[in-house]
């Protein structure tokens, strides 16, 4: 069995009082929610930006923004046929819908080709833009993608092509004596906020909020009377994308996917988006970045993880007519279910050969299995362990195909980059990445990656837990989980709020879920508790019974319990039969010594 991953919970912050009191009273919030506020660094005079404001940076000042779009817009002008060569992720679905609607309203005939994951790979390829040629384009414009591909957009330029480069990844670089130099495309404009002479202050977007970006500059110059209502209904996809992307939900991050978040609930401009809840039983007020994350998203993935392409989630979003969407809602559904399947068996077979292979750094070879699951399955080896992983499996020109997930502390990109005579190609951020590699240099990779993680402290591996606030459940009012509320959306850089309670004993255990989860009751300094807990019952059992004892385990499910155990909790409110109760669910437990 894979061991345990060591959990630390760290005190987030050192509580600043007055900054709390600030808050508190010039915000009319509770004490421990201004508390909170104040441990993740925000002050009272930005306390209702946080939590209620619009951030939107101007896009004039992305790089090559004026002229990129001058190219556009003259192309559409024209009528001319353009070219668009987007991503197969989430991101590049959204972002490459974006730019369609975009230049098809400026009144452009557009053509969009996406990569297939088997026959191009990422991004745009030579095959890609032979295609786009014998359509007539002369124009091709990228989304979340061609940043790092210089060799392509070369081609495409001595083949009469203007190419616009719009992209979010990092810009690739050599390094000389110590010093990055940046290798850029040779397109006629790239914007992208991660090039190191951009001013824009914001550089975690998304390729879909970049493409965002490119229309609003477009109708910040042209006004059309239909541009609010435009960027009212692209803000979806750039929401999309984001949460998809795993963007930090700070800054205009946030404010885009508010704003998603608020249109879905109330009807998707997207008839596609509004059936893809429907088929999966999600009632749309109760959309959140969770269902953007873990139900649209995924589905959106699965097309090209199973099929290569993205045809079906450019059809959904594209699609008007509703019994139509429905289909390819279900359809895509489907095709969902059948990857979690397929995922899971090979998640079991990464998970041996990890028991088998204590390293660093994993470097999983999984033959005969899907490239197009490989950062599934290595990001699920991430989690299990705390160790980076990426994972690979054949592809039927003999080369290794795979991808990397790593965790906080450890960038990726530029750890593997330092061997890149290695692989056959490289690309992504800090914390993922894809890979080709020939499978003779496999075993050589996995050597130097290791030997570089060389005397890396064993605590990058643990699981940190940063604490918000240590208090009592019993001290938990309503005013204060109301307030909790005005903290979504949650996600990357912003996550859900933790509390810890170091008071409570377990008095009853019993099983809830068809016995998969628990329900726990508690007692803290006389007052009482009911919580939830949803992870794994049985390892719950085990911790409890090396720690107490089988007996007094039994005594727990029996109502008769005395086991002393932190919790990390989140409080929400349950409403059942008309009656409304605070619900405690537990996220992270730590046993207590009964000595202590």
């Amino acid at each position: 069995m894979l061991k345990n991953r060591k959990s630390i919970w760290i005190n987030r912050a050192e509580l600043n009082t007055e900054e709390m009191g600030r808050i508190a009273t010039e915000h009319s919030l509770s004490y421990p929610f201004a508390a909170i506020l104040a441990k993740r660094g925000i002050t009272s005079e930005q306390t209702n930006g946080f939590l209620f404001g619009d951030v939107m940076f101007d896009p004039a000042l992305l790089p090559d923004m004026e002229k990129g779009c001058q190219y556009l817009r003259l192309a559409a002008e024209k009528g001319e046929k353009v070219a668009i060569v987007n991503d197969y992720d989430v991101d590049g679905v959204t972002s490459g819908t974006i730019m369609k609607e975009l230049l098809q309203f400026l009144g452009a005939e557009v053509y969009v080709f996406a990569p297939d994951r088997d026959i191009d790979g990422y991004g745009i390829s030579i095959r890609l833009i032979d295609e786009a040629i014998s359509h007539g384009c002369r124009t091709i414009v990228t989304t979340d993608n061609g940043i790092s591909a210089a060799e392509q957009i070369a081609y495409a330029k001595q083949n009469g092509c203007v190419v616009v480069v719009t992209d979010h990844h990092e810009v690739p670089y050599t390094e000389k004596d110590g010093r990055k130099e940046y290798v850029y495309p040779p397109a006629d404009a790239i914007i992208n906020q991660k090039r190191p002479d951009s001013i824009y202050p914001f550089r975690d977007i998304c390729g879909a909020m970049v493409a965002y970006k490119v229309a609003q500059f477009i109708f910040n110059q042209i006004r059309p009377k239909q541009g609010q209502m435009l960027l009212d209904r692209w803000s979806e996809l750039a929401g999309i994308g984001t949460v998809c992307d795993v963007m930090p939900l700070v800054s205009e991050n946030r404010s885009i996917v508010k704003k998603t978040i608020e249109k879905l609930r109330n009807g998707s401009s997207y008839i596609g988006l509004r059936q893809l809840l429907k088929v999966q039983n999600i009632s749309p007020e109760k959309t959140s970045s969770y269902t953007i994350g873990y139900t649209i998203g995924p589905c959106i993935n699965a097309c090209s993880r199973m099929y290569g392409n993205v045809d079906l989630a450019m059809n959904l979003l594209s699609e008007k007519d509703f019994l139509k969407a429905e289909k390819i809602a279900q359809k895509l559904k489907a095709t969902n279910d059948e990857r979690k399947e397929m995922s899971t068996e090979c998640e079991n077979l990464a998970i041996k050969m990890c028991e088998e292979n204590d390293q660093k750094i994993y470097l999983l070879y999984l033959p005969a299995q899907s490239p197009h699951i490989m950062g599934i399955v290595a990001g699920r080896i991430k989690e299990l362990t705390g160790h980076p992983c990426i994972c690979l499996t054949d592809t039927k020109d003999g080369i290794l195909k795979g991808s990397g997930r790593s965790v906080e502390g450890y960038n990726m990109f530029a750890e593997m980059n330092k061997h890149k005579e290695y692989y056959t190609s490289l690309g992504g951020h800090e914390s993922a990445v894809g890979i080709s590699l020939k499978k003779e240099n496999l075993d050589t990779v996995s050597f130097l990656l290791n030997r570089d993680m060389d005397g890396v402290s064993e605590e990058l591996f643990d699981r940190k837990e940063l604490i918000d606030l240590y208090i009592p459940m019993r001290n938990i009012i309503p005013q204060f989980v109301k307030n909790i509320d005005f903290m979504e959306p949650y996600g990357e850089g912003n996550p859900k709020i933790k509390l810890v309670t170091e008071e409570s004993v377990i008095t009853k255990l019993s099983r809830i879920g068809n016995g998969q989860y628990l329900r726990i009751s508690l007692e803290e300094a006389g007052s009482g508790a009911e919580a939830a807990y949803f992870g794994n019952a049985d390892q719950f059992d085990q911790q409890m019974s090396e720690a107490f004892g089988e007996d007094a385990l039994k005594m727990a499910y029996r109502g008769a319990g005395n086991l002393p155990v932190d919790f990390i909790y989140t409080p929400t409110f349950n409403t059942w039969q008309g009656k409304t109760t605070i619900q405690y669910t537990i996220n992270d437990y730590q046993c207590r010594r009964k000595h202590e």
